[in-house]
């Protein structure tokens, strides 16, 4: 019997309304079990989600959201292709209905697996239409999770500076959502981003934070996927124990809750810490077990990781899986896997002695770097990014020698020496100082007839010369970077102790410390008079002056040449175009003195303010200003005058903080607001046209090293602020000695004489007294700067 037309219309819209019900009531349920954040629970709801849609609502907007929501479970249970289709499905369905604020959710989810294959730029695009829409409609939730998302799509893209501006500007719209979850995820993004940047503490501190915020609201993979992360940092900071530790408890809570993507990640990282400990049989079975897990799972876009770990560790398969690698790391656009891949095909290449096919893979591999590196707005992370990038350099310099091109050499020596202060000093100064490196010619160009430049360049195990004359270039390997290094520490223990008993020790240390870094280049140094030293690595702790001269026994170095330092070949270069007027001011004796940052008492400074007194009889053409007492405030150092002297003069004290090289300090006396440190940090922001700086205190060369960038300490900060030159010191200073070195220096700026040959001809003076003979005495100063 057949219902009456009206009849079987009413009844036939009760049933697909009930379907419609009972298709949200079933999506709502697979919602609430993907809250619980582990696998069983994420399978259910897609069994759920499917069981909603197989209903077939007959209201668009619901069959929208049940696509979206099968979307969401399958990309979670790491099948993003999948998900794709039935996205773009729904996105269709919802641009129909010109449901925005659904429109953005879909596009913000698309964007997301369109990145989980590979297409950075795709999701960028999607991202950015998601964000217009949500910030047009007001929504800070969304908002903030699609500024979170593009974060990622452009640390995927390798543009980390726009990935942490956008991180940046998510955090404040979680934090004031009270969302932990969104917060704990955007600083897990952040710490991500500083570990790619080689900023290995900053990236520690931001997984700190994230991890209590992740347990907090039981969100396990992004807990597991920090600990990796903290694994990772440790691991770049040379822990390589506490980095298996977070590893190892990673990878147990990935199997424990079914986390396939996060384990087979926390595996790799696992075996790159093992890898960095030299258990390569362990890190190869990890790579191993990685790879054979993501193609398992279908993920393409995983295999690069593992493929380089089992390059790096298996030379037989080196080749293969290297050029896998690239092909892999190409058509998903992930540029760190690009460049590990170029850099291991050059190194493949230089070991069968193909020069010309390792040379294109090394430019490659620094092309792909010099890019990222150029979308770093931070000077700092710029650092520490090529500090992480530096082997690429070494390689191709190595090349380069390999080939005798001791002019490309010297030019890729260039690139990664002193980046990030070359740029700083180019905004410090003016219009014609360029922030880009020295090509060799120029330097070459630059060198008077008698000058030599010692350009060091200290990689990962080799230390490099090249010996710089206005007519050649000589390249030379000089053996492991260790050995330098132990004997370097050996000599300066020396030079601390000023007893007769030592002298001897001392001077073979020097002769063989001479031997290697020295005497290869005894023919160039031939006849010459100036010798300009770019240190890198341990060699910024060495005083060359103390060394034998090759080829000139019984004297050293200091007898026999006018010796300067400068950070790199562009910097000696790159000259102030204007000095100050002739004008002096000096601070010694402040009075009173802050509290000691360690809560110890500060020395007494017998002889500062006599020091100072002197000196300033000495220039009487110059203006000179002696501040002592109250006046030697770091209100004072702050002051408008002093971007108007010529010479800067500090006897004071120097406070050296190795943790935090930005919180070196000189210290001066208290002042409303001040506290009497002009720490690192507050020297960068003065702009000084002076001529010389000379900071007579305690350890004023010193700080902890950056590889490539050199010491993070005063030098650079004053050389930042515009100094030419800055006379600084390399060990604890004798009070004395030093008021008698800087007096010396002054006459013989008085007499017009340049600043590193008054240096010379004072270190010559205390070398002549039996009372200064030991270098303890004269060899702690050192001039660095232009030329």
């Amino acid at each position: 019997m057949r219902l009456p037309a009206g009849l079987l219309l009413l009844t036939l819209l009760a049933q697909a309304q009930t379907a419609n019900e009972q298709a949200i009531e079933l999506g709502r349920q697979g919602w609430a079990e993907m809250d619980q954040k582990h696998r069983p629970a994420f399978e259910r709801a897609l069994q759920l989600f499917e069981s909603a849609l197989a209903l077939a609502p007959t209201d668009p907007a619901t069959e929208a959201y049940l696509l979206h929501s099968v979307a969401a479970a399958k990309a979670t249970l790491g099948d993003p292709k999948a998900a794709i289709p039935l996205l773009e499905k729904a996105l269709a369905i919802q641009e129909g209905l010109q449901q925005e604020s659904s429109i953005a959710s879909t596009l913000d989810r698309l964007a997301s697996n369109t990145l989980a294959m590979g297409d950075s730029a795709k999701a960028i695009a999607l991202h950015q239409r998601a964000l217009a829409i949500r910030t047009r409609l007001g929504e800070l939730r969304g908002q903030a999770q699609t500024l979170t998302n593009l974060g990622l799509d452009f640390f995927s893209a390798g543009e980390h500076q726009a990935a942490l501006d956008h991180y940046a500007r998510a955090l404040p719209f979680w934090r004031q959502l009270g969302d932990t979850q969104g917060e704990a995820t955007t600083l897990h993004n952040m710490a991500e981003a500083h570990i790619y940047l080689g900023d290995w503490s900053a990236a520690i501190a931001f997984c700190n934070r994230a991890l209590p915020l992740h347990r907090s609201v039981n969100d396990w993979p992004g807990y597991v996927h920090t600990l990796v992360h903290l694994g990772e940092a440790n691991n770049g900071l040379g822990d390589a124990v506490r980095a298996q530790q977070h590893q190892q408890h990673a990878l147990s809570e990935a199997r424990q809750r079914g986390l396939k993507w996060h384990e087979a990640t926390a595996i790799i990282e696992l075996a790159d810490s093992r890898a960095s400990a030299g258990q390569r049989t362990q890190a190869l079975a990890g790579y191993r077990e990685a790879l054979e897990k993501v193609q398992q799972a279908g993920w393409p876009q995983r295999e690069a990781a593992p493929r380089l770990g089992i390059a790096d560790t298996d030379p037989e398969s080196a080749s293969a899986e290297y050029a896998k690698a690239l092909e892999l790391a190409r058509t998903y656009r992930n540029v760190p896997a690009q460049i590990r891949a170029h850099d291991g095909l050059a190194r493949v290449a230089l070991r069968r002695g193909a020069i010309a096919e390792a040379r294109t893979h090394a430019e490659a591999a620094i092309a792909a770097i010099e890019a990222s590196r150029a979308q770093v707005r931070s000077h700092h992370l710029r650092a520490t990014f090529l500090a992480t990038q530096r082997g690429a350099y070494e390689l191709l310099l190595e090349i380069h020698l390999r080939a005798g091109r001791t002019a490309a050499a010297l030019d890729t020596s260039e690139r990664a020496h002193a980046r990030a202060l070359l740029e700083l000093m180019a905004q410090t100064r003016t219009a014609a100082s360029a922030a880009v490196p020295a090509k060799a010619a120029a330097i070459q160009a630059a060198l008077d007839p008698g000058e030599v430049m010692l350009h060091y360049f200290a990689g990962s195990k080799s230390l490099f010369l090249l010996a710089v004359a206005r007519d050649r270039i000589q390249g030379f390997a000089l053996g492991p970077v260790s050995v330098v290094n132990s004997r370097i520490r050996g000599i300066r223990t020396l030079l601390s102790a000023p007893g007769r008993r030592q002298m001897a020790a001392l001077d073979e240390g020097a002769r063989q410390l001479s031997g290697i870094l020295l005497q290869p280049a005894a023919d160039i140094l031939k006849g010459k008079t100036a010798v300009t030293i770019v240190a890198d690595g341990p060699l910024y702790y060495l005083p060359f002056p103390v060394l034998p001269s090759p080829g000139s026994a019984g004297k050293r170095m200091i007898e026999d040449y006018q010796i300067s330092y400068a950070p790199s070949g562009s910097i000696w270069l790159n000259r102030a175009a204007a000095q100050a007027a002739e004008s002096w001011i000096g601070f010694s004796e402040p009075d009173p003195l802050p509290p000691h940052p360690r809560a110890l008492a500060w020395p007494t400074l017998g002889g500062a303010a006599a020091e100072v007194s002197q000196i300033a009889r000495l220039l009487p053409a110059s203006n000179p200003v002696a501040l002592t007492g109250k006046q030697a405030a770091e209100r004072e150092a702050k002051s408008a005058r002093l971007s108007g002297a010529r010479y800067l003069h500090f006897a004071v004290h120097g406070w050296l903080d190795d943790q935090r090289p930005e919180n070196s300090a000189l210290v001066l006396a208290p002042s409303p607001g001040e506290d009497g440190l002009l720490r690192v940090s507050e020297v960068s922001q003065l702009r000084l046209r002076a001529r010389l700086a000379i900071l007579a205190a305690c350890d004023t060369g010193l700080g902890p090293t950056l590889s490539g960038e050199g010491v993070l300490g005063l030098a650079r900060a004053f050389l930042h602020a515009g100094a030419e030159r800055v006379m600084v010191s390399l060990w604890p200073v004798h009070d004395q000695s030093t008021q008698r070195l800087t007096a010396a220096v002054y006459e013989g700026i008085a007499r017009g004489d340049a600043p590193g040959q008054a240096l010379r001809l004072a270190q010559l003076r205390l070398l002549a007294d039996p009372a200064t003979r030991h270098p303890y005495h004269w060899a702690p100063f050192i001039v660095m700067g232009a030329r």
